[in-house]
């Protein structure tokens, strides 16, 4: 009895697949995840987290938000910003930062002394959007196409701002 054996092809891709993972945080500052931090008036304070993907071609989108969720006039959508893939296509290692300007006063809607959430969203899919009435109002600013491509982090933040006063300068 005879046998013909027939190998099994190697399985080539160009270029290599990627492990289909969403982004991580980690290295948040300041304190650690959920801790609450007292934002000093006027000068305020930078937030930053490292951003890890494993997979080189994502391009992260960056949101932070204050008092989020629910989704309400309190809310404010603080910025929009990207991680763009990596050039040398390794793993992606950046670190998401409140911009230049530190969260201050100028971030919190009411009330005005109080503590207060800041949420860093990365996703690695576009955010869905907002006006869409079938998102329900804690998941509005936050979803993504990807469910599962979504990291999250946050800090609540103690900040004493002063009341504004406007002046009525117009005379009857």
């Amino acid at each position: 009895m005879s046998a013909c054996i027939i190998p099994v092809a190697p399985d080539f891709q160009d270029p290599p697949s990627v492990p289909t993972s969403g982004p991580t945080l980690s290295g948040f500052s300041p304190g650690n995840f959920g801790e609450l931090v007292t934002v000093p008036v006027p000068q305020g304070l930078l937030f930053s987290a490292n951003v890890t993907d494993l997979d080189p071609r994502a391009t992260l989108r960056i949101r932070w938000l204050v008092d989020y969720p629910p989704d309400s006039d309190a809310t404010t959508l603080v910025e929009l910003g990207s991680i763009t893939p990596s050039a040398d296509g390794l793993t992606i290692k950046q670190q998401a930062i409140t911009t230049q300007t530190p969260v201050d006063c100028g971030w919190i809607k009411q009330p005005l002394t109080s503590t207060h959430q800041l949420e860093l969203v990365v996703a690695d899919s576009d955010f869905l959007d907002s006006s869409n009435s079938n998102l329900p109002a804690d998941k509005k600013l936050d979803s993504a196409r990807d469910p599962t491509g979504v990291a999250y982090a946050f800090w609540n933040i103690v900040i004493s701002c002063p009341a504004s006063t406007t002046s009525d300068t117009s005379s009857p």
